[in-house]
């Protein structure tokens, strides 16, 4: 049963700028694109479901996620672009308390962002 919504957003995700491609002039800063849940009626192939669905908007040439074998990664757990690091430039001000102050779904539980979410990989 699904019972929330959010992505680990990093420049190196695949729909990072959907619906436009990632280094295009156009950008996305409010875009929820990965955090939509899959359905069986979506039709995607295997490789598809991996990628999100968002197979065809890679990140750009030389952007990944790059996670450390028995190290640290510092990610942002969020439901929209707009609550991470990656938003719109011209926006000042703090960040959200809650993964999900943003965009306020309301299947989605408030869950509290400790130090920027740290995951930890072995």
């Amino acid at each position: 049963m699904l019972t929330t919504s959010v992505a680990l957003w990093d420049k190196g995700l695949f729909g990072l700028n959907f619906p436009y491609q990632a280094g295009a002039a156009d950008n996305n800063y409010n875009n929820n694109e990965p955090v939509n849940p899959l359905r069986e009626l979506d039709g995607f192939s295997t490789d598809q479901w991996f990628a999100h669905g968002l197979k065809g908007f890679p990140p750009k040439s030389g952007d990944f996620m790059m996670l450390p074998s028995g190290g640290q990664y510092n990610g942002e757990v969020q439901c929209n672009r707009a609550g991470t690091t990656l938003r719109d430039p011209v926006v000042t001000g703090g960040f959200p308390q809650y993964a999900c102050d943003v965009c306020l779904l309301p299947h989605t539980p408030q869950i509290l962002l400790t130090d920027r979410m740290k995951a930890h990989y072995m």
